[in-house]
C-alpha cells in the first residue's frame, strides 16, 4: 500500500481544500508517518534532545494535496519536563525560590520562561553553559506544542477552500517547519516580493567593514538591541540586517511589521523592526536559504566573505541564529581535530568578531551535535 493511501487511514478532518492527518497507533502495525522524512533527513535528533526522551516526528497535515511535517513534539510531555527538572535543578530551583513559584510544570512553564528570556547567557541563574544550552534545547522542542496548534488554528480560520491563495500560502507557510513543502513555496513568493535584496552585496568591503566595527561593540544609538526568547539580547539578526543596509541594500518600509525589512527609530529614541530585520528564522525564510548541510567541512568549502549564515541548533525547522562571514581562509587545515576552512565568523548575542577555530567561538561544533547550517541570500 502507497504511503498516501495509508495516511488516509489515520484519524483525519476535511477542512475545505486541507485535510489534517494525525499519525494513529494500530495492534500489529506501524505508526502512519513513521518513515516520513524530509530533505533524506532526521531532524530533532541532537544528543542533547535524547536526554529528554523520545521525539515525535510524525505530526503531518495535508494542504491542496502535499503531505507538510509539523514541527517535532516531545513524545511524552510530562517525562520530558521531569527530564529538564533533572538536568538543570539549580537554574530552576533558584528561579523558583526567588519568584514565589511552583516546581516547573505544565501550568507555569509559560511563567519560567518568561523569567528565563529575561536572562543574560551569564545570569547567576545558569551555572555554566551546559544548563544554558540544555534550556535552550529544551525550548525550541517545547515551543512545537504551540506552533502546532497555532498552525491548526490558522488553517481552521480559512473556512471552506478548495484553494488557497498566495497570500495564505504565505502565512500558513511561514508557520511550518522551514524543509515542509508549503513553506518552500511561501519563501519563494516572498523571495519574489523582495528580489531586489537578494544576491551580491552592493559595497562588500563597506559590509564587512561595519560588521568589523560593531560586531563587539553595537552600534545601539542607531539601532537599539533586539530582545528576543531564550535571553536578554538576542541581537543576532538584528545586526546582520544592519550589515546588509550598510551594504547599501535599501530597506523596504511598511507600516506594518509583518511586512517588508525594516528598522525605524523616532524623536523619543525608540526603535521599532519589522520581524523580518530581527527574527532569524523570518529573515532566512525572506532572503532566502540558498544552501544547507549537517556537515561543517562541506559548510565551510560552500561559504565565502560577504555570506550571511544561519543556525537551525535543533534541526527542527527553525532557524535560531544569524551571522556574517569577515574573511575566509582559502586552504583547508587541522584545527582540533577537525578538518575544514578556516573562517571568520562575526555575530550579535555573545558578540564577536572570531576565526571559527578559536574558542569561545563554536560554529564547527553545531553539525556534530544534531544542528543545520545554513547559507542565506546565495
Amino acid at each position: 500500500m502507497s504511503y498516501e493511501k495509508k495516511i488516509l487511514l489515520g484519524i483525519t478532518t476535511v477542512i475545505g481544500g486541507l485535510l489534517l492527518s494525525t499519525p494513529i497507533y494500530a495492534t500489529g502495525a506501524e505508526p502512519i508517518g513513521k518513515n516520513l522524512e524530509f530533505n533524506n533527513t532526521r531532524h530533532c535528533d541532537s544528543p542533547i534532545l535524547k536526554q529528554f526522551g523520545k521525539i515525535d516526528r510524525e505530526q503531518t497535515v495535508i494542504i491542496e494535496g502535499k503531505i507538510n511535517p509539523l514541527y517535532c513534539t516531545f513524545t511524552d510531555e510530562s517525562y520530558a519536563l521531569k527530564q529538564l527538572r533533572n538536568r538543570i535543578p539549580n537554574t530552576l530551583n533558584l528561579i523558583s525560590s526567588k519568584h514565589s513559584l511552583k516546581e516547573i510544570n505544565k501550568s507555569n512553564i509559560v511563567e519560567y520562561k518568561k523569567i528565563l528570556n529575561s536572562l543574560s547567557d551569564n545570569s547567576e541563574f545558569f551555572q555554566n553553559d551546559e544548563e544554558l544550552q540544555n534550556f535552550k534545547s529544551f525550548i525550541d522542542i517545547y515551543e512545537g506544542y504551540n506552533r502546532n496548534e497555532k498552525l491548526l488554528e490558522k488553517i481552521k480560520a480559512l473556512g471552506n477552500k478548495d484553494k488557497l491563495s498566495k497570500e495564505e500560502k504565505i502565512k500558513i507557510g511561514m508557520l511550518l517547519p522551514y524543509y515542509a513543502p508549503l513553506a518552500v513555496e511561501a519563501s519563494s513568493y516572498m523571495q519574489e516580493q523582495l528580489r531586489a535584496l537578494r544576491g551580491t552585496l552592493p559595497d562588500l568591503n563597506a559590509a564587512v567593514r561595519y560588521a568589523e566595527k560593531y560586531a563587539w561593540t553595537p552600534n545601539a544609538d542607531e539601532y537599539g538591541v533586539a530582545k528576543q526568547k531564550f535571553i536578554a539580547d538576542a541581537d543576532c539578526t538584528n545586526f546582520v540586517s544592519q550589515i546588509l543596509h550598510a551594504s547599501g541594500v535599501s530597506q523596504v518600509v511598511y507600516g506594518n511589521e509583518n511586512y517588508g525589512w525594516w528598522h525605524r527609530k523616532n524623536w523619543l529614541n525608540i526603535h521599532s523592526y519589522s520581524v523580518s530585520w530581527i527574527n532569524a528564522d523570518v529573515f532566512a525564510r525572506y532572503m532566502g536559504v540558498g544552501y544547507t548541510t549537517t556537515n561543517h567541512r562541506s559548510f565551510a568549502q560552500n561559504i565565502i566573505v560577504g555570506d550571511f549564515i544561519a543556525l537551525d541548533h535543533e534541526n527542527n525547522g527553525s532557524w535560531d541564529h544569524m551571522g556574517f562571514v569577515t574573511y575566509r581562509d582559502n586552504a583547508e587545515r587541522w584545527y582540533n581535530g577537525r578538518y575544514y576552512q578556516n573562517y571568520i565568523v562575526a555575530q550579535h548575542t555573545s558578540n564577536y568578531n572570531m576565526w571559527v577555530s578559536e574558542e569561545g567561538n563554536g560554529w564547527e561544533l553545531k553539525g556534530d551535535e544534531g544542528g543545520r547550517y545554513g547559507r542565506v541570500r546565495r
